[in-house]
């Protein structure tokens, strides 16, 4: 019994402190704590910019998303070096859908030019809380998993964990991205 609840938390949720993450962030959303981040001027944005930790596998996917539904994208981490490729199994994931990822290397929030038509999209509330921290009352910032088609708030990193979680993780990327992106394009035409 107890090894399905791991396995269970494994797969779904990349482990014990992602279903952890998940749980207290749809009871803070539940209370309206996430309610501000849904809440952008779709008509005010240029660029879409995805940010994650290590922008291997979250943020480089979303941006690839983006770019392939037509929307001017970039992406960086909060914790990396800066020049790495991204993850092989998020080059192999873009693949199934069509995307090449192949030439991605990571960049670093000190790498980026942010302009106030930016819209900064965060993976998980941390990052988001992060990002206001660095750039005031500049950009707009959201959650991408609000945008999903079943809106969250916290998607974990999949860095670690197993097939089955990785899979579901840049799954739950791809369709909010997408959402977003599909979304941003509708305001600018408005």
């Amino acid at each position: 019994m107890i090894d399905r609840i791991f396995t269970y938390m494994a797969d779904d949720f990349g482990g014990k402190r992602g279903f952890l993450h998940f749980q207290i962030c749809r009871l803070l959303q539940y209370l309206g704590f996430y309610r501000h981040y849904k809440k952008i001027d779709a008509t005010r944005v240029h660029r879409l910019v995805f940010v994650c930790m290590g922008n291997i596998c979250r943020s480089s996917l979303g941006e690839a998303v983006a770019k392939a539904e037509g929307v001017d994208s970039v992406s960086f981490g909060l914790d990396t070096r800066g020049g790495a490729e991204a993850d092989p199994r998020a080059i192999a994931f873009a693949n199934e859908l069509g995307l090449d990822m192949s030439a991605h290397r990571t960049s670093r929030f000190a790498d980026m030019s942010l302009l106030p038509t930016d819209l900064l999209v965060a993976v998980e509330p941390g990052h988001a809380q992060q990002l206001r921290r660095l750039v005031g009352d500049g950009p707009q910032i959201t959650l991408l998993a609000l945008w999903h088609t079943t809106p969250h708030i916290y998607i974990h990193d999949p860095y670690s964990a197993n097939e089955q979680y990785f899979h579901k993780c840049e799954t739950a990327v791809t369709n909010a991205a997408k959402n977003l992106a599909n979304h941003v394009k509708f305001a600018q035409k408005v």
